[in-house]
Formats: structure tokens, sequence, C-alpha cells
């Protein structure tokens, strides 16, 4: 088929030896057994077609080898780079290590540490943090939690908080912040709107019903009968207030007679059982409260806090005779440990007295007298005891002073010391010193057996009552103080089994001068069977898993008066505006700290903290908004009003301090000219000019008996029981001065209006708050004494 002039080497190189396989080229006697009629042409070719396949199979080696060590060249290189590039790589960690180590000892480290714990909102990391971030700032910003702790801080010494800003001790926010951030004091009594935002705030933060079941602790605290104009409010706050609970025979009163100056804070505070919180509810100020109205006080709160979602299970307070009288009202005459639920009659409400007062009770009584059918209960061996040891150097009872034995009326109140008079230090040296009586001792001693039994009863009364955390009674090795964790409890049948009648039969069988008093037995009797009821209540129908008998007490509502008492600067006698302002901090900022030197176990609330949102003003509980209308018609009156010559150039004085006000708020010179004059033409301006140095205003004759007319006007009006004071007069009055001479301007209807509006606002606003201030003075007591007294205690007394 080929051309007959190619040649051979032609035919082989047009030969494709791509397609040749190594066989082929390799063993051509195959390819000729193959093809036995191949011609002599065709074996020509073939043997030249396997030369040609050997060669290109050497060639193709050495391509592959040339490829192969192309690449393994590559790879060495490659090798060589990584081996450089680790070796890079170790010296650069040996280098971070070092920095690391640096950082460690430079303190970088410390503040990882705290940055990481600031982001688990730990209060004193966030406070920390703060500081480093808004050093260098010019206008910082501040964290929730710091500024919340600095509006404590603040409140209890203003002093030192501005010391350490001015003295840039520490980068903290300004007053101003701290203000706008509380927001203006609302003044609402009652279960305010502000209650009512917390509790929601903190219900959505218990979604488990046995954390919303609580304790509802009533209280009363005394402060001052003060009466206040509040200027931000426009209303007097000082009298008797009950709120949306006000009783109806204050309410129909409160129209004919005025309210008395309130002088106690009646509070209600919720604890919770499972769940750790303590929020006051309602707060009301009352004089002389009778049993009836403090019922409705709390028929009302109970309902209130009911509607919200929480379970009110217990009701907690001392028993003083008008707490007494209430719960025998709410019993149905006689108390009982157990009522009917009020919202809900499916359910048992608890009654009890706080444990802590029974017990300083007992103590009292126990110091004070001998008790039993034969006197056999005596504190007089504890007082041996004290005189014994009271020179020595070495006290076999460590915690026996004088305060403890031979307390005032102050010291009473201490819960740690009468705990410590039941305590096992004294009862173990009381049967020492049986063991030893007529030998080393006084043979008086022998007979303490029915007296440390007593202690001994009353002592482990006061454990199981006071139950405080579920390691407590490994700690202290005491299993009467352990939790309460089932209904078969030994120490709950102890209770009513053994200790219930031993007091019954000693108080039984003694006189009545060598018994506890009524009262306190039937406290102590009342809040023992209370106090196992409910135990078993919240065990079985309830089903806590344990129960802390602590939150029984009443130690929470006390620490929240030693706390608004802190927040007023550590004042012991406060007044209805500093409760108030006290109360509303703690519910915005969620903190209640009690004093370390204080008689409360419990340090702070863990309540949720509360967004910042808008106060409400307080409701309006009077009946008046505006100036009777005779009383309108005084200030209209033509008539010249005679004064005593003091009380003329006083008002003249007032006068000119009106004109200067228009001065300032107008620019209308034929305004301005109707009410002054260049200098004193009459007798009552001479106050005027002996004060004058050359910038005092002197008003005219007109002006002057508009001025004369306003304080008639505001002397006839009934300030005190109108809602919002100052709006009530400025209204009935600004429209009447506009239409009076001295006001009416000729070129501008509308000044006239203007004029009065600022001279009413200007004169009424200071003596709303004179007003106050003679109330209060009218009821301040003050002795005067001939000389001095030689005690100082006295004159704080």
């Amino acid at each position: 088929e080929q051309t007959p002039t190619s040649s051979p080497r032609q035919h082989l190189g047009s030969t494709p030896w791509s397609k040749c396989g190594p066989l082929e080229a390799s063993n051509p006697e195959a390819a000729t057994e193959q093809s036995p009629t191949s011609s002599p042409r065709q074996s020509l070719g073939s043997s030249t077609m396997g030369t040609q396949g050997l060669f290109a199979l050497r060639t193709q080696e050495k391509i592959f080898r040339a490829a192969l060590k192309k690449e393994k060249d590559k790879c060495a290189k490659k090798v060589k780079t990584m081996k450089k590039n680790l070796k890079t790589l170790c010296v650069k960690m040996n280098e971070l290590k070092s920095q690391l180590q640096e950082l460690k000892l430079s303190g970088i480290q410390d503040f990882l540490v705290i940055k990481e714990a600031a982001a688990e909102n730990d209060t004193l990391a966030v406070i920390i943090l703060d500081q480093v971030l808004n050093f260098a700032k010019k206008k910082p910003s501040w964290k929730e939690a710091t500024i919340r702790q600095c509006i404590v801080a603040r409140n209890m010494s203003p002093g030192t908080y501005e010391y350490l800003r001015s003295s840039r001790t520490l980068k903290l926010p300004c007053r101003k912040t701290l203000e706008k951030y509380v927001g203006p004091c609302g003044g609402q009594v009652g279960f305010s709107d502000l209650v009512e935002k917390r509790l929601e705030i903190e219900k959505e933060n218990l979604p488990s019903p046995q954390s919303r079941m609580c304790s509802l602790v009533i209280d009363e605290m005394k402060i001052q009968q003060r009466f206040y104009y509040n200027r931000q409010r426009d209303s007097f706050i000082g009298q008797v207030d009950y709120g949306n609970a006000q009783p109806e025979e204050q309410t129909a009163g409160s129209k004919h007679k005025k309210q008395p100056l309130a002088n106690s804070l009646l509070c209600f505070l919720l604890n919770g059982l499972s769940v750790t919180y303590k929020i006051p509810v309602a707060y009301f100020f009352v004089k002389n409260l009778s049993a009836e109205d403090q019922l409705k006080t709390v028929l009302y709160t109970i309902r209130k806090v009911e509607s919200l979602g929480f379970k009110v299970i217990r009701l907690v307070t001392d028993n003083h005779k008008v707490n007494v009288l209430t719960m025998k009202h709410l019993c149905g005459g006689q108390l009982a440990p157990v009522v009917q639920h009020p919202v809900d009659p499916t359910r048992p409400l608890f009654l009890s007295f706080d444990y802590c007062h029974i017990l300083k009770n007992v103590r009292s009584q126990f110091l004070d007298r001998d008790l039993g059918p034969s006197q056999e209960i005596s504190s007089s061996h504890i007082k041996k005891i004290y005189e014994i040891q009271k020179g020595s150097s070495l006290k076999a009872v460590r915690n026996l002073t004088r305060k403890h034995l031979y307390p005032n009326n102050l010291e009473k109140m201490n819960v740690v010391r009468a705990v410590q008079i039941f305590a096992p230090p004294v009862t173990a040296a009381l049967e020492y010193l049986e063991e030893e009586a007529g030998f080393s001792c006084d043979l008086s001693f022998g007979l303490v057996h029915p007296t440390v039994t007593f202690m001994k009863h009353i002592y482990a009364w006061f454990l199981m009552n006071d139950t405080s955390n579920c390691k407590q009674h490994i700690h202290q090795r005491q299993p009467e103080s352990r939790h309460f964790d089932s209904v078969d409890d030994s120490r709950l049948k102890w209770l009513t089994d053994v200790f219930l009648p031993y007091m019954t039969s000693l108080q039984n069988a003694s006189t009545k001068k060598h018994k506890l008093t009524a009262e306190t037995f039937e406290a102590l009797n009342l809040t023992t069977v209370s106090m196992v009821e409910c135990v078993k209540y919240l065990l079985l129908s309830c089903r806590f898993k344990f129960v802390l008998t602590r939150k029984f007490s009443s130690d929470a509502i006390e620490s929240l008066f030693g706390f608004i008492r802190k927040l007023a600067g550590s004042n012991d006698q406060l007044d209805v505006k500093s409760t108030i302002c006290g109360l509303e901090k703690i519910l915005k900022t969620g903190i209640i700290k009690s004093s370390k030197g204080s008689n409360i176990n419990s340090d702070e609330s863990s309540m949720t903290r509360l967004p910042i949102f808008e106060a409400r003003a307080a409701q309006e509980t009077k009946k008046l908004n505006e100036v009777p209308r005779q009383v309108a018609l005084l200030l209209a009156s033509k008539h010249r009003h005679t004064v005593v010559p003091s009380e003329a150039a006083a008002i003249a004085l007032v006068a000119g301090y009106l004109v200067r006000t228009v001065q300032e708020g107008m620019e209308c010179s034929a305004c301005l000219a109707r009410i002054r004059k260049p200098g004193p033409t009459e007798t009552s301006d001479r106050l005027i000019l002996h004060q004058d140095r050359g910038g005092l205003i002197y008003p005219s004759k007109t002006f002057l008996d508009a001025v004369k007319n306003m304080k008639l006007f505001f002397d006839s009006a009934p300030v005190q029981d109108l809602n919002h004071p100052l709006k009530a007069l400025v209204d009935a009055a600004a429209p009447t001065l506009a239409l009076m001479e001295p006001f009416s301007c000729p070129g501008e209807e509308t000044h006239g209006l203007l004029m009065g509006t600022i001279v009413a606002k200007k004169f009424f606003k200071p003596l709303l708050t004179n007003v106050a201030q003679g109330v209060t003075d009218v009821l301040d007591l003050f002795k005067y004494r001939a000389c001095k007294p030689l005690k100082r205690k006295l004159l704080k007394m």
C-alpha cells in the first residue's frame, strides 16, 4: 500500500510506535508467529519496529528518572524549607513563652482572670474592670452593677464617696449619673407600681412552683413626725397614709378633719422559703394603728401578692399586742396556728410569731424571776459564775458579761447574747459545778439540775427553729441544727411530745409570779405548733426536698429597716421622706445589706435586678383638687387689709424680690414700670433700705397691695387638703391677678397672665415650705432645762 519510491527508513519512521506495547517490541518472534504469512518486507519492518520500541522505552525511562529526580529534589527542598520554618517557629515559640512568663509576672494574667469573672457578672470584677476601662476616658461609661453599688455607697456616706472621686482614689460615677439611673422619688404608699414591677421581674426568674412560695413578714419601725412640702411632687408628705388600703373610717373622716402626722412605718416583706429573695411589697405610714386597720392592710397585701403569682404560706410578726389582736381577728377570735387562706380556701395559712423575739422574752423573764412551782429554775446560779470569774483573766465561760446578765433596755434587743445565755458552755459549767458542789464551790450549785434542764430545752428549741443550711449540723456537730427533709424526723416529734408538754406542765404548776407571762407562753406554744405543721406541709404537699426554718424568722425585715437607716446616713430617727426614698432605692437596686454589728444573720438580698423605668407619681388620696371659690374671691377684693408694720415690711421685701423675678422672665418695659418705683417712699420700704447696697428693687404701691391680697388668699386656702397645692393655688390666682391694675399691660394682653403665673409660683412655693415647717415645729418635742445634765446620754434621749 506504500508508494514505491518510499525508503525503508521512511517506512519505519511512519510506524506509530506509540501504539506498540513493550512485549511487541521485545519479542519479534512472537510477532512473526502470529503472522506466518508475512512477507520479507513485513519481517524487516517488524525488526525495525522492535529496535525503535526499545529506544523509545529507554527514552521514556530516562524521562521518568529525570522527572523522579526533579520531584525528589523538589521534595527535598520542601523538607529543607519546612525544617527551617520549624526551627523558626520553635524560636518564636520560645520567645512567646518567655513573653507569657513576663506577662504573668507583670499582672496581665490577673487582668484576664478579672475579665473572665466580669463576664460571669461578678460584682467585684465588674467594678475593677470599669476602673481600668474608664481610666483615660473623658466620658466614661459604667456597667449597671457598678452604678447600683455606687448608689448604695453614696447614700450611706456622701462625704466619703465625693472624697474618693475628688482625690482620684477611685474613678466613680458622678451624682447626676446616679440620679438619672434612680430617677425621681415617686412617693407612692401601699402596694406601689414600683413593687408590682419588682414582683413581675422576680417572677420571671422563678420558674418552679416552690420558688414562688414565701413568707409574709410584718413589722413596724418608729419614725419622726415631720411635715414636708415636696416641691418635685407638689404635695405635702408626712401625714398618716394607708394608700389604696386606707380604712373606710379614715377615708370618710379625711373630708372633715386633718390627718395626723405619722410616727410609724408599717412594712410588709416577702421572704422566699426555697429561694433567697427579700422584697418589701407594701408600706404604710400610721399612727396609733388599731388591730382592725392592720387586718385590712394584711388582707389587702396578701390579695395583691397572690394576684401576681406568688403564694403566701406563712404570716410572721412579733408578739406585740396589736399584732396578737390582728391574728385573733384573722382566726375568728381565738389564736390558732393554722387558718383558712383568705384568697384560696383550699389552702392553709400558717400563723407564727418570730422565734427570736420569743427567745428574748424568755431570756428576760428568766433573768428577772425564778421559775417553777418551787422556784427551782433560777438565773442566780449563772450570776454566781459571773461573779466568780469576774476578776479572773482566765474564764471558764467566755461569753458571760454584764450585758448578758444585767442588760439595759437597748441591750435586751441583742439576740446573740440571748442565745449565749442558754448555750452549752454555760450549761456545761453548771453541770460541772453541780458535781463539785460542797467541795470546791458553793453547796447551792447542787440544785442546778432543773435550771440546766430548762436551759437545754430552750436552746434545743432555738436550734430547731434556726436551721440555715445543709452543712451546719456537720461543722457544728449539733444534730438539732440539721435541715428537715422528712416528716418522720424525730425532732418534730420531740417538739410536740416532749418540749410542749414540759413547758405546759411547768406553766400550769407554777404561780403567776414564777412562770412565763401568758403572752410569751401563748406565742411559744403557737410558734412551735405552727413550725411543725408548716414543715410537714412543705415536705408533703408542696414537695420540698428539705426545709430551712431560719427562713421562718423576721430577720429579713429587720435587715431591711437597718439598711434604710444606713441609706439615710445611719440615722436612727427617720422621717417619711427619707423612708420612702430609701425603700424606692432598695426596690430599684435590689440590694439589702445588713450591718455587721446587728442581730441579723442574713447578709445580702439576692433580688433580681430591676430595669430602669419611669416611676409614677403617688396616688392621690385627698379630695380637693382646686381652691374653694369663696377663698379665691379674697384675691380680687379691693379692700385694703391692714397689717402690722413688721409684716408689711416683710411683704415689701418679698414683693421687691418678685419684681426681680418678673424682670428676669419678661422683657416688657411697660409691665416693669407698673410694678416698681425708683426709691423708698413708704414706711414699709425701710427694711429694704437698711439692706440695700445698690441692687435691691422697691415695689410700687399697687403691686404691694396685690401681694398683700395674695398673702390673705394663701392664709385662707386649705393648702394641706389639696392634692397639688402649688398647682391649685397658681391656677386659682393667676387669672385673677392678670385682671388687676399692676398686671395689665397696654401693649400685650397675654403679659398679664404670664406675669401673674410667674409671681404666683415664686410667692406660693416658699410659703408652702414654711407651712410644713410650722406644723413640724408645733409637734416637735423639746424640754427646756435650767442647767446642762451631768450625763450626756440624757441629751440624746
